[in-house]
């Protein structure tokens, strides 16, 4: 330690110019940093959801898709200009990177038979003329069509234009190609654009873009403005413009080394981590304002410049190393995670931890020593004695008065215990955009005027090979996709069985009473094998077919769904089958709704481990460091409560618990058990250095650590509420969460720790007499 002070007193400007150059160094690679923002990341490689979605891409070729929404105010698509305009969008699509299918209204093909062969033509082939009577028998078809009605609301008002992708593995601009040349287009047809119409993207890769895009907004403006707000609030609480703009120096010092570090190391970052700035925020705030707060009251005592120095690092080195080794070992808890973005989060910040200690006790010191200080001995006093005085007053009230405040602090929180079972365990991705987001239209239009915003793939196997040219397995299968059509929150199904009636019925003269499922397995066979032959390319059935003629997919269209709804309704259909369809069989349900669906409670269960192995290691090593057993069993109540508390808020006024919320208790964590330890740590100082009785060092802990909880509790709740007015669920979600676990540890850790320790760390009478 006594190197340490010498170091950074005497070789301050080489301390100082060795951080910079290092930084600069990893800061070199930063624009080199890769960013991803496909669904994909947020699964492990083992993940069984994940591994059942791509076998079931494996058969059924790739799910990426954009889908260009075409919507009439008028309630009908079908006038002249809107069928011309899906004309051209139809063309057009086919140019997008990556398309390797564009179904749509115009080129929906329509079957039937003339001499003995059968024939498919487009709806609206290229050159069509669109008189008034051709547009009124384009509409009569698409209406009644089964198959078209799979691109076309009920009431015709809406049309879908499906873009089928085939993305590239690990190629993290793929989809922002796609997105891109989307979005392009539909800036080239809106000049010409009727009012009539409102033209929307959609599709897989255009909800993971929004996703980007509501970050970005975040972090144009609200990260920015959140940073801002602390940086004015530790301004206004310390009074000290050197010591604000020396921890901003600290925070830019850490965020640029990590970053660096991560580029140079070749990571790939993904939108789970745009939080980590504003954790290693955090983390450098509380790092430096324990060692300010702690310089600034040695020189309200009368100190020297070096000496109150020296003093700050001497009593807050320990602490500091403590809170930075808790804070990381609760991070790094995250890697009980489900999602591995969340794990990397948890790293990349335990790693800033660390890095914060390291800069907090080197280069901040260093620069203490070239800024100029007021002292006591100079004949005034510094602005900030006031905040000492004010944590003496509190702590003799809190003395006096606290088996009354452990009652008012114990019984709400204890009673706040129950609202938190109240939580349900549930996502819903949908729910994510308010109205300032292009994608909430199109969410709104699907559900409201489409057939919604979900939908589940179901691979059905057959039981024999080339199982499907059964006709009792293509009955099963039909029997199904009309019981999924009478259940009320299926919007459409997809299913082969239409395809194949529709055939039977084209191949005996579009007769209505053929509209079924052949009897007979080679007329079966044989009518697929002619439509397959008549088809153009691109345009085959290995989107609903496999290779070998084993299996169909069949997609099933849902409105709105929690993700436990979606599981189950997923769990009424395997039984359902399971009963009534003796010749088929069928995994669970998949697709990215279902992928996400299981993820949130799988993600629960994982960090509730996870968070009870960190509290159980930090307590240990609290017991270990503090030398006390009973402190480090103390500690549990002041670490375990505050998170518990605004859980129990969170079910009181929200009751839900998505995939951001799940991570909140992990990542507040080591925020908790940063004013604990340093609480304690002062404690036991008092306690075991100075010989001080339990209320004399409970007021030492007070006037040496007390102001800057005050101040980094004040300063991190603004700069979470901030995020509180967020338009994107999971960011208002995270700091609302945040700021009440922030607000609630700092009561618990004033008002009932003390109370704690008096009554479970009782010294002897003649000890207390002392002590008054």
């Amino acid at each position: 330690m006594d190197l340490l002070f010498k170091w950074t007193k005497e070789k301050s400007l080489w301390v100082i110019f060795c951080a910079i150059a290092i930084v600069t160094v990893l800061g070199t690679a930063i624009p080199r940093t890769e960013f991803n923002s496909g669904f994909r990341v947020y699964f492990s490689e083992d993940n069984p959801q994940m591994k059942a979605f791509e076998a079931l891409e494996h058969r059924f070729n790739k799910q990426d898709s954009v889908i260009f929404i075409v919507a009439a105010k008028s309630g009908d698509i079908f006038t002249k200009e809107t069928l011309e305009l899906i004309q051209q969008i139809t063309e057009k699509a086919w140019q997008t990177p990556y398309s390797r299918r564009v179904n749509s209204i115009t080129n929906f093909l329509i079957t039937y038979s003339k001499n003995d062969e059968l024939l498919a033509e487009e709806l609206v082939p290229p050159g069509t003329v669109l008189s008034s009577e051709k547009v009124t028998a384009i509409k009569k078809t698409a209406l009644n069509d089964v198959l078209a009605k799979q691109l076309l609301s009920a009431d015709g008002s809406v049309t879908l234009i499906e873009v089928a992708l085939t993305l590239p593995n690990n190629n993290h601009i793929a989809s922002n190609e796609v997105v891109s040349y989307s979005r392009s287009l539909l800036a080239q047809l809106e000049p010409s654009l009727q009012h009539n119409v409102d033209l929307l993207l959609s599709g897989s890769t255009t909800i993971n873009h929004s996703v980007v895009d509501a970050l970005k907004m975040d972090l144009t403006k609200l990260v920015p403005a959140s940073f801002t707000l602390i940086f004015m609030a530790m301004l206004l609480l310390t009074r000290s413009l050197s010591g604000t703009l020396l921890t901003i120096t600290i925070i830019g010092l850490c965020n640029i080394t990590v970053f660096g570090s991560i580029a140079w190391l070749g990571i790939t970052l993904s939108p789970a981590v745009s939080s980590a700035p504003s954790m290693i925020m955090i983390i450098a705030v509380a790092d430096c304002m324990h060692l300010l707060i702690s310089y600034y009251h040695e020189l309200s005592e009368g100190k020297e410049k070096p000496a109150a120095i020296e003093n700050a690092l001497r009593i807050n080195l320990r602490p500091i190393f403590i809170t930075s080794l808790t804070t990381a070992i609760g991070l790094m808890c995250l890697n009980f995670s489900e999602s591995p973005p969340y794990r990397h989060l948890g790293n990349i910040v335990a790693f800033a931890t660390m890095t914060a200690f390291v800069f907090s006790i080197t280069v901040l010191p260093a620069m203490l020593y070239l800024i100029p200080a007021k002292s006591k001995r100079d004949g005034r006093t510094p602005s900030h004695h006031w905040h000492f005085a004010l944590m003496e007053g509190l702590s003799n009230w809190v003395i006096k008065h606290y088996r009354s405040l452990m009652i008012v602090v114990l019984l709400p929180s204890l009673l706040l215990f129950l609202p938190l079972f109240e939580n349900k365990l549930e996502d819903s991705w949908d729910e994510y955009y308010d109205d300032t987001f292009e994608i909430k239209k199109v969410l709104d239009v699907l559900e409201n005027r489409a057939f919604g915003v979900h939908y589940i793939d179901y691979q059905i196997i057959s039981k024999t090979d080339n199982g499907i040219l059964e006709p009792g397995y293509m009955k099963d299968l039909d029997k199904l996709t009309t019981w999924l059509r009478q259940q009320p929150k299926v919007g459409e199904v997809s299913s082969f069985s239409d395809r194949v009636k529709n055939l039977n019925r084209s191949l005996h003269n579009n007769d209505e009473a053929y509209f079924n499922i052949p009897d007979d397995k080679e007329l079966l066979a044989q009518s697929i094998l002619i439509y397959e032959m008549s088809l153009s390319y691109g345009m085959g059935i290995e989107e609903q077919v496999d290779f070998d003629k084993s299996s169909t997919r069949t997609r099933v269209f849902l409105y709105k769904m929690s993700d436990r709804e979606l599981i189950a309704f997923n769990r009424q259909v395997l039984d359902w089958i399971a009963i009534n369809c003796p010749n088929i069989e069928i995994p669970n349900g998949s697709g990215l709704d279902m992928v996400f669906a299981h993820i949130t409670y799988n993600n629960v269960v994982s960090l509730v481990k996870g968070t009870a192995l960190a509290l159980a290691l930090i307590s240990v090593l609290l017991m270990l460091v503090l030398k006390s057993v009973k402190l480090g069993l103390i500690s549990l109540v002041p670490n375990l409560f505050p998170a518990a508390v605004a859980y129990g808020i969170w079910g009181l006024f929200v009751g839900k618990i998505d995939l951001a919320v799940s991570i909140v208790g992990t990542m507040s964590l080591g925020l908790v058990v940063d004013d604990t330890v340093h609480f304690l740590s002062k404690y036991q100082v008092a306690r075991t250095d100075k010989n001080k009785g339990v209320y004399q060092a409970i007021r030492y802990a007070f006037s040496t650590v007390g102001v800057a909880m005050v101040i980094t509790s004040i300063v991190l709740t603004l700069g979470f509420l901030l995020l509180a007015f967020s338009h994107f669920t999971p960011t208002w979600s995270m700091g609302l969460m945040l700021s009440i676990t922030i607000v609630a540890a700092l009561f618990i850790d004033f008002l009932l720790l003390p109370g704690l320790l008096i009554l479970f760390d009782k010294e002897k009478p003649e000890t207390v007499a002392k002590t008054h």
